[in-house]
């Protein structure tokens, strides 16, 4: 679609637990958007479920390092909507965001 519509400006967006839902990689993505990739829902799962980082069974480690391979420095934002969180959302950011830290560094996190 991007090839199609010959635009720059347009670039693609992986999603953890959708990719997780089909068996996909961040290097599939990669491959698919010609390393156009300018967002990264980094989200863990059962692998469905929009659950905090380190909460689920997603590879979640396997995708930082296909990211860190693919020398990819856009975003990477969280995406916690499930509604075991709703009364207490900040925990679940809050764990999120160390689970980020201990693997990627503090100077990533909270740019």
């Amino acid at each position: 679609m991007c090839e199609e519509l010959a635009c720059d400006n347009i670039i693609g967006m992986a999603d953890t637990d959708m990719m997780s839902r089909y068996g996909e990689s961040i290097k599939d993505y990669m491959d698919a958007f010609n390393r156009r990739i300018g967002h990264v829902h980094l989200i863990d799962g059962m692998p469905a479920g929009h659950l905090a980082l380190g909460d689920g069974v997603l590879p979640l480690d396997q995708f930082l390092k296909e990211l860190e391979e693919a020398a990819y420095k856009e975003y990477i934002s969280l995406e916690i909507t499930c509604d075991r969180y709703y009364l207490a959302p900040e925990d679940a950011v809050r764990r999120s965001l160390e689970w980020l830290k201990e693997r990627i560094g503090e100077m990533y996190v909270d740019r």
